[in-house]
């Protein structure tokens, strides 16, 4: 492990996601830039894939709260820093401060066009998706950003966080089948929903995902189907994933 001197770097001053999300390149930074799978061996519940949505090339608008706060945590053990506890909450109290209405200011619109019922902001020449909430409460909630797909070789725009059950398989198809994966995170982000084989949750919808550890089919990189039984959600397919598969 590299030498890690002076004190880790704050998210106090972050005013806005993205300010965020560089505040937390700078904490991999601080701790020596160590490899993914490295750093997700220091805690429990966090995958490559998963920090690769946090500060990766193609990093989520919005990083989702549970895996900010695990990847925090594994940064600072890493870098073996004194209170990581209170660290670890300093890092989770401006999460939610920026998460609540208002809290990130937004940034200067010089355009405005409705799409797919949210907006697409026109901001210094760059286009940027702004993340809309989900209607149905406790449910799913669409987050903005970009992810790259390595089993069908495309770029999803933007994503859905639901809440689910931890620790549950992902499969090739939408079928009991070929157990390709395990989605260990709550909550965790889905791409799309389709129909398949029925489940113990009453119907025949499953989700599209990628698991935060491959069991199976590595070709797959770990992208597969999930039952709707295992999101726990009001509705099947909640209401707020409008893109079916």
């Amino acid at each position: 492990m590299p030498a890690v001197s002076g004190p880790p770097p704050a998210p106090d001053d972050a005013s806005t996601w993205a300010e965020f999300t560089a505040r937390l390149r700078a904490l991999h930074e601080w701790c020596g830039r160590p490899k993914y799978r490295a750093l997700c061996g220091r805690v429990d519940g966090l995958s490559p894939a998963a920090v690769s949505t946090l500060i990766g090339k193609n990093p989520l608008t919005r990083p989702p709260e549970t895996a900010t706060v695990r990847f925090v945590e594994a940064c600072l053990r890493y870098g073996e820093a004194v209170s990581v506890e209170a660290e670890v909450g300093r890092w989770g109290a401006q999460w939610r401060a920026l998460a609540e209405p208002g809290g990130a200011p937004r940034p200067r619109r010089w355009g405005r066009w409705a799409a797919a019922g949210g907006a697409v902001v026109l901001v210094a020449g760059a286009v940027v998706w702004v993340a809309v909430a989900s209607a149905s409460g406790d449910g799913c909630q669409r987050l903005s950003g970009t992810i790259e797909d390595l089993r069908t070789k495309q770029t999803w725009q933007y994503m859905f966080q639901c809440p689910n059950r931890p620790r549950v398989g992902v499969y090739e198809k939408a079928e009991f089948g070929t157990e390709v994966a395990v989605l260990e995170t709550d909550p965790s982000w889905f791409i799309c929903w389709t129909r398949g084989q029925a489940h113990e949750g009453g119907n025949d919808v499953w989700y599209y995902t990628q698991g935060d550890r491959a069991t199976g089919r590595p070709e797959l990189h770990g992208w597969g189907y999930v039952p709707a039984s295992e999101l726990r959600v009001g509705e099947a397919p909640d209401p707020a994933i409008t893109r079916r598969c």
